[in-house]
């Protein structure tokens, strides 16, 4: 009838007009942070300049941790802002994007461990999904499958909700008594209406008051040690970006499943 044509077309025009306010918002959102981050920046620049200059051994001081501390926060900082940036999709090989993480979030745990590479470590071995990427540590990450699947979605935000998703499982897994010889799976796939990445760890499980872990600023580590509690906030505000969820849910023993879903869509070019 004429009064559901006319219901739809309002509808869809609802939904326009929220989508460009959306992308007006974290535009100028996105804008305000580059400026903010720029100068803060440069002050905690200057602090280490001068802290240099006037603390003797600086670099094994307190004064020094302090500023790690701060640019920590700031990376943090602008890992969130990226996070609520309006997505732009785009048809992509999700296998290739879970690996391009994966070794990536290897090479970044390799490169704080202290702890010197061996021949291979946090590269692809060719022709095999199930490499140990995080050799330095002892954990295993096994890849579930090595076929291209296509999807479409924002792989810049896919790749940032993932990479935080993938250190908290690292993080997790480490904290069961030093766990060398843990485990860590990655799969993922399609479905008709969505695009689905499951994080299968074998860490310390989910503690009391799980339910806030997605807040900003609520963490189970120790904020001392780097820990600024927004990790799983900017993976959830990444997914957001494109209507996409994340869920983590306790597994049988010890571990956590943490599952990552966005719907398919029409790509923009």
């Amino acid at each position: 009838s004429k009064d559901v044509i006319a219901e739809k077309e309002e509808t869809e025009e609802s939904v326009s007009d929220r989508l460009f306010y959306e992308a007006v918002y974290a535009r100028a959102t996105e804008e305000n942070t580059k400026i903010f981050l720029h100068e803060f920046r440069l002050l905690v620049g200057f602090l280490e300049v001068d802290a240099n200059r006037e603390i003797d051994c600086y670099a094994c001081s307190n004064t020094r941790a302090s500023v790690a501390r701060i640019q920590s926060f700031l990376e943090a900082f602008d890992m969130l802002s990226i996070a609520s940036q309006a997505p732009i999709t785009k048809d992509f090989d999700l296998t290739d994007l879970v690996v391009q993480v994966s070794e990536l979030e290897s090479r970044r745990n390799l490169a704080t461990s202290g702890i010197p590479p061996k021949e291979g470590d946090g590269r692809q071995i060719p022709g095999s999904y199930a490499e140990p990427f995080f050799e330095s540590t002892g954990i295993r990450l096994t890849l579930s499958r090595r076929e291209p699947v296509f999807c479409s979605g924002a792989p810049n935000l896919i790749k940032l909700a993932l990479g935080n998703a993938l250190r908290n499982a690292v993080e997790a897994t480490l904290a069961v008594q030093d766990n060398r010889n843990g485990e860590i799976v990655l799969t993922w796939g399609i479905t008709d209406i969505d695009n689905w990445i499951v994080v299968l760890d074998e860490g310390c499980g989910l503690p009391a008051g799980s339910n806030r872990l997605m807040e900003i600023g609520v963490s189970t580590k120790n904020k001392r040690d780097g820990n600024f509690g927004m990790g799983l906030a900017i993976a959830r505000n990444a997914l957001r970006s494109i209507d996409g969820t994340i869920e983590l849910t306790p597994q049988p023993g010890l571990g956590v499943r943490c599952e990552i879903r966005w719907p398919q869509r029409r790509t923009q070019h």
